[in-house]
């Protein structure tokens, strides 16, 4: 990288004078010699060299190694080493400075050339990925959704603030662990283990998307419904590298879409011109539309916590119904008979109903729809 600009910090003079001259012949830009530590850490925050070539053995209270922590630590610049110096010893310290290469004395301008080049090369690429992770950090934490990104040993790579807060788990402690310790979830109607939507993006190869189908166990122990957005992190060359989840607490919507039905569903029962009568799942009765509450002469409050069958009017009637229940909540979606209802306006009413089992996102009956006329 011609140009570049190269700090030398070397106590032997004449030594210094080469590298100078190697460099400058090189086209590197050499900025000044330094001949001590604490010399080259203070041209270091002056100068803001693109490289160090820094003599591991200095004179002085901070040597080579010492000075080369500092200036890595403190600004970021890169170091290549020059030393005579192969001993363990010597080696084991320099390397924990992280440097970005060694020359060996004595050396030729190739040598030097090699290593220069592969430093700034090296340090480079380094600081495009570094930026690129501070870009990347940055995206996350700006998410307004919960965000949790995994590879694809389903290792957690990184989580933003609201994931940490409707987890309950600090990015920190979740780095590198398996992503089921940290989203912990269960089926939201039956409370069962269900596959998170990671695993079904990773094993299917596509995104995955689920609302309010699952419960998050936080790790303080609150549950919240999710809605949920798995999608691959995928590599032009590598292939699939991981997959990112993006989820938000449902309950807020889940609790106005609940609203706005229990709005919605009186005001369309009671403008049908049929009976109509809501059960749960065991014949209990949930709600009479306008038409039931007329021909029977009943209101809501005077069938709560009544079965369906409990307004027959004759114990044969009461039987049969019942049964005819218990097979809906079988196997069967439809059931249709007749029976007499007991009326307050009509007396014992003969009644023709036809009954429809509505089952939302799963296999249990949610309600059963229960739609009569007079016969």
């Amino acid at each position: 990288m011609s140009n570049a600009k190269i700090l030398i910090v070397e106590d032997e003079g004449i030594t210094a004078e080469d590298i100078k001259d190697c460099l400058t012949s090189l086209n590197y830009d050499v900025l000044c010699i330094c001949s001590t530590g604490e010399d080259a850490i203070e041209k270091v925050r002056e100068l803001a060299p693109d490289l160090v070539l820094m003599d591991i053995m200095l004179a002085g209270v901070v040597d080579g190694i010492q000075s080369a922590e500092i200036i890595r630590e403190q600004y970021g610049t890169p170091v290549v080493y020059l030393t005579a110096y192969t001993d363990p010893q010597t080696l084991d310290r320099a390397k924990i400075t992280d440097p970005y290469g060694y020359v060996l004395k004595p050396f030729d301008q190739r040598d030097l050339q090699i290593a220069v080049e592969i430093a700034l090369h090296k340090h480079s690429l380094q600081s495009k990925i570094a930026e690129s992770q501070r870009w990347l950090s940055t995206t996350v934490a700006s998410v307004h959704d919960a965000l949790i990104a995994v590879d694809s040993s389903y290792r957690i790579i990184t989580m933003n603030q609201s994931a940490e807060q409707l987890t309950g788990w600090k990015e920190a402690d979740a780095h590198g662990r398996i992503f089921t310790q940290v989203y912990t979830s269960c089926d939201a109607h039956t409370g069962e283990d269900l596959p998170t939507p990671i695993h079904l993006a990773l094993e299917s190869g596509e995104t995955v998307t689920r609302n309010g189908e699952a419960l998050l166990i936080a790790r303080g122990g609150h549950v919240y419904p999710v809605d949920e957005t798995a999608s691959l992190i995928v590599d032009e060359i590598r292939g699939v590298q991981g997959a990112v989840l993006v989820f938000r607490d449902a309950s807020q919507r889940l609790e106005n879409e609940n609203k706005y039905r229990d709005d919605l569903v009186p005001a369309v029962l009671d403008s049908i011109a049929a009976m109509l009568v809501v059960t749960d799942a065991e014949g209990k009765i949930i709600r009479l539309n306008e038409k039931a509450r007329r021909v029977t002469g009943l209101e809501e409050e005077e069938v709560k916590d009544k079965y369906f069958w409990d307004l027959c009017s004759n114990q044969e009637d009461t039987d049969h119904t019942s049964n005819s229940f218990k097979n809906i909540n079988g196997v069967k979606n439809e059931m249709s008979f007749d029976c007499s209802w007991s009326t307050k306006s009509e007396g014992d009413l003969k009644i023709r109903w036809c009954n429809s089992a509505i089952r939302e996102g799963s296999d249990e009956i949610s309600y059963i729809l229960c739609t009569g006329v007079g016969l």
